[in-house]
């Protein structure tokens, strides 16, 4: 009986020293659902972003990021892949609209709504992000910061 209490003592002190960060007093509910729904993570760093509790964390050997409201609520997930890993209509809409993209990286992002891929690439000297569902509907189109190399005005 007393090995079963100090386990179960011991139970929630490690799972909140696997997702403590010091510099953010992160509640016990929302480490909780991250927890529920990630319970094979480890190495969780938290951060506020727009209000809501952000965790990066391993599972497996994949880096992923999760985000909760202050709630509790899931509100998003992203872990990248390789962009040879991309659905063929994201590769193939993201081919039909740019020229020879040159892709950096790339994202599954999963939420509530759905999944979509966020994939980076370089485009005439410019680093883009192309938001696409998985039938390869594009969804956003953003300009990032320009090449280092594209300020000389040659492409």
């Amino acid at each position: 009986m007393k090995k079963f209490i100090g386990a179960a003592l011991l139970l929630p002190i490690s799972i909140w020293s696997c997702t403590n960060n010091e510099a953010l007093d992160v509640p016990d509910h929302v480490q909780a659902a991250f927890a529920q729904k990630f319970p094979q993570h480890s190495g969780a760093q938290w951060e506020l972003d727009k209000g809501n509790y952000e965790v990066n964390f391993k599972q497996g050997n994949v880096n992923w990021s999760a985000t909760f409201t202050p709630d509790a609520v899931w509100a998003e997930t992203e872990h990248t892949i390789a962009p040879d890993q991309l659905p063929e209509p994201v590769s193939a809409a993201i081919s039909g609209r740019f020229s020879t993209p040159a892709f950096m990286e790339a994202e599954v992002a999963e939420g509530p709504n759905g999944t979509v891929y966020e994939v980076t690439l370089m485009h005439d000297g410019k680093k883009v992000e192309v938001v696409c569902a998985a039938d390869g509907t594009i969804r956003d189109v953003v300009d990032k910061e320009p090449h280092e190399n594209s300020d000389d005005g040659q492409h």
